[in-house]
């Protein structure tokens, strides 16, 4: 485990929280949906290089979004936004999916999975899957590259990972995923520690806000079916997987799910790497202190499993 301490941190997180966090008190939950869905929605900046695509595979339908270097790609990243499961879209990660392809010379596709509540657990699985499938299938002929990574944040990160051990357990895989790296991921539905406000904090999220997306997702089931591995990444089998770089901030309400997953996912490979920013909290990425150094070990890990030479 590597604890990064930048000497800003608490200052700008201060801001970063006032700025992001809304307290909706006794709105009902359709209005609550409809406002979080729209300020995300007015966040969004537009890469004029990004296209829209949807994509069949054994008949299930999936959009994309797609983000090409300017010259042939060396790799492609499957990205899978966050949100909560009931918010957002592909086109949230516009801007840093723009940075990736262009710093690393790689395409990288965005799933644009199906949201909680009118589509809940497993849609967004469903989605994520499909996706994988097909780039591992068309990879070589859409993008001229066989070599592909996984990258996943927030609630994302969960049918991301669900996604990688659905193909680790194909009985004939088209192909595999030669990374993961996941930010500040949620992959325990029964709730961490850390969700449930154990050590974490002041954050952007709360206990309260994290049990409402999580039941919006999936629905009234109890906490012994959350843990299961299909629906839980956490308590699965990790072994077959390819190695992940975890990345959360110690404040965040989501570090346990990092940490916890890091020291099991080791087991199985060495090769997995855990990063935790000191006094951050959810979003910690979007923090300027931090940014640049976040981008700059996601990129190199991911570099390093495409086996990219970037100097």
């Amino acid at each position: 485990m590597n604890v990064v301490s930048l000497p800003r941190v608490p200052d700008e997180a201060d801001e970063f929280i006032r700025l992001h966090t809304k307290d909706y008190g006794a709105v009902p939950d359709e209005e609550r949906i409809r406002l979080q869905r729209k300020d995300v929605e007015d966040s969004i900046v537009l890469a004029p290089e990004a296209n829209d695509r949807l994509i069949v595979h054994n008949g299930h339908q999936v959009g994309v979004r797609i983000i090409r270097p300017t010259r042939r790609a060396r790799g492609v990243a499957l990205d899978v936004h966050g949100g909560g499961w009931f918010t957002g879209r592909a086109a949230m990660n516009d801007q840093s999916n723009a940075a990736l392809a262009h710093a690393l010379g790689i395409a990288v596709v965005s799933v644009d999975y199906r949201l909680a509540p009118e589509w809940p657990f497993p849609a967004a699985v469903e989605d994520c899957t499909a996706a994988a499938r097909w780039l591992l299938a068309n990879a070589t002929i859409e993008f001229g590259t066989d070599r592909t990574v996984m990258i996943g944040e927030s609630a994302g990160a969960q049918p991301a990972l669900l996604a990688l051990l659905a193909l680790r357990d194909e009985p004939e895989p088209s192909g595999s995923f030669r990374g993961a790296a996941f930010s500040y991921g949620m992959f325990d539905l029964g709730h961490t520690p850390s969700q449930r406000g154990a050590g974490a904090g002041p954050d952007v999220l709360s206990p309260q806000g994290i049990e409402f997306f999580t039941r919006l997702y999936v629905g009234a089931m109890g906490d012994e079916n959350r843990r299961h591995e299909r629906v839980s990444p956490l308590y699965a089998d990790l072994t077959g997987l390819p190695p992940a770089l975890l990345m959360a901030g110690t404040a965040d309400h989501l570090v346990d799910d990092s940490a916890f997953l890091a020291a099991r996912w080791q087991r199985g490979d060495p090769g997995t790497q855990l990063v935790l920013y000191q006094d951050a909290p959810h979003g910690a990425d979007h923090l300027p202190s931090i940014g640049p150094d976040w981008v700059a070990r996601r990129n190199d890990f991911l570099a390093s499993r495409l086996a990219l030479a970037t100097h």
